[in-house]
Formats: structure tokens, C-alpha cells, sequence
């Protein structure tokens, strides 16, 4: 089963590549409905009863069909809320998002409010897909009026493409590497709230299908060329039988 939008080939490597559009214009498009969710519930206070299991709970993973997973390596170090992981029908295969459960504030002359979220996020092994880009954003409460650039600076790491996304100016990287395409990557995040609300950070992740090329035939195998050979002699031994004894051939 797949989750893609597009298909085009690629040159060299044989690759059908999942690029409909831009993961930052897919910031801007209402959200798309989700394939497939899992989400669980971080901080305090906790979730409501058996509203969501707990994101620190061992028992709980993030698994989607049996081929995407997730893995949390530090829960937000602020607040409180719900992480979900879940693939969609849009260009973003599969999303990430935080959502601060009150948002995040500053007031006043309050210092400013730092913290960690680090993840790691993979492909099943046996599977085709391999990660081709991953975007960043963040948004205030829907209340709110646009937050300043500059009073939320977030900083994700993704060590294994040697890539970093920024919230402020840096928000999509392309993850596309040949001949080794990445299968897991791990996003290591920092964040500052200098004023204003933070409501949620949203990672979106592109991947495309490793497509081997298409079966050529193969050389005529050693045993058929054999056959074919020995078939022609028998049959200029027939020509040859049918014009000495004044006997034309058919046809």
C-alpha cells in the first residue's frame, strides 16, 4: 500500500521521487485528514482519564501500519499536551506534531522560556520508501495575532543528513542522499519562547520509492542456442535432401 501523491521518474538511480509541492506552501493548505494517527499525552497535569495513554508509558509506541515508527528520545522539557504522529494524503507523508495543551506564554517582563524536543523517525528496513525532505513550523494560538519571527526561535538537528531546519528562516531541507538514502533520521530540537504563545511545532516528512530498474531480456541461454543451431542444420540437411531428389520445397 501507498501513501504518495506523485510519481516522476528520477535519471541514474532509477527513482520514483514524491515531490507535489513544496512542504513549506503545504504549511499555508488546511490540514490534510489523517490516513492513519497514533498520539499520546506528556506533562502535567496528566491527560484526561483514559482520554490518551501516557507518552512516557514503556508499553506505548508510535507505529503506523506496520512500516513507520517513532521513536521519543526526550519529551518536551515544557508544558504540557498531546504528541501525534500520523501519515496523511497530502505531499507530507507523514507528520510530527507538538501541541502545547495550554500553548506556551510569556508575559510581561517574564524571562524567556527554553526547551528540548528530540525524536528519531524510520522506515521499516525492508521497505522501498526512503525520507527525500522535512519541513519545520511553529504556530501561536489561533486566537493570537501572528507571533513576531523573533520571539520563537526554534533550532531542529537532523545529525545523520547534516542538516538543521530553523524555524526563522531555515524551515524545509532536502534528505534526498545518493547512493545512501536515509532510512531513520533523528530531529534534536531547541527552542526559546522570548514573548508572545507558542501552540504547537509541526514537522512534515516527504519520502520516495526506490524503483529497481525493469527486467531486460535476458541472452539466449546456452542450451537454446544449441537447439536453434541444430534445428537450422536439419533443416538445410532437408533443402538440400528435397533439391536432389527434384522435390521443391513448400512455399
Amino acid at each position: 500500500m501507498r501513501f504518495l501523491s506523485s510519481r516522476a521518474p528520477r535519471p541514474r538511480a532509477h527513482l520514483l521521487l514524491v515531490m507535489a509541492f513544496q512542504l513549506g506552501a503545504a504549511v499555508c493548505l488546511p490540514p490534510a485528514p489523517a490516513l492513519a494517527a497514533n498520539s499520546c499525552w506528556f506533562g502535567a497535569p496528566a491527560s484526561p482519564p483514559s482520554a490518551l495513554p501516557s507518552c512516557s508509558d514503556p508499553a506505548f509506541s508510535f507505529e503506523l501500519i506496520n512500516r513507520f515508527y517513532l521513536h521519543i528520545l526526550k519529551l518536551p522539557t515544557q508544558g504540557a499536551g498531546t504528541i501525534d504522529f500520523a501519515l496523511t494524503n497530502s505531499s507530507e507523508i507523514m507528520v510530527v506534531d507538538v501541541n502545547f495543551i495550554p500553548p506556551l506564554e510569556i508575559q510581561g517582563s517574564s524571562p524567556p522560556l527554553s526547551g528540548e524536543f528530540n525524536y528519531q523517525i524510520s522506515i521499516d528496513p525492508f521497505d522501498t520508501d526512503y525520507f527525500a525532505s522535512a519541513s519545520l513550523s511553529i504556530t501561536p494560538p489561533p486566537a493570537d495575532p501572528p507571533a513576531d519571527p523573533a520571539a520563537i526561535m526554534l533550532v531542529q538537528q537532523i545529525p545523520e543528513a547534516n542538516e538543521s531546519l530553523d524555524a526563522g528562516n531555515h524551515s524545509w531541507v532536502s534528505l534526498y542522499r545518493e547512493p545512501d538514502s536515509l532510512k531513520s533520521i533523528k530531529l534534536l530540537g531547541n527552542f526559546t519562547l522570548n514573548s508572545g504563545s507558542l501552540a504547537s511545532i509541526h514537522n512534515g516528512f516527504e519520502i520516495f520509492v526506490y524503483a529497481p530498474p525493469q527486467a531486460v531480456p535476458a541472452p539466449l541461454p546456452l542450451c537454446g542456442a544449441a537447439m536453434a543451431f541444430g534445428y537450422s542444420r536439419r533443416l538445410r540437411r532437408l533443402l538440400h535432401l528435397r533439391r536432389g531428389s527434384g522435390i521443391a520445397p513448400a512455399g
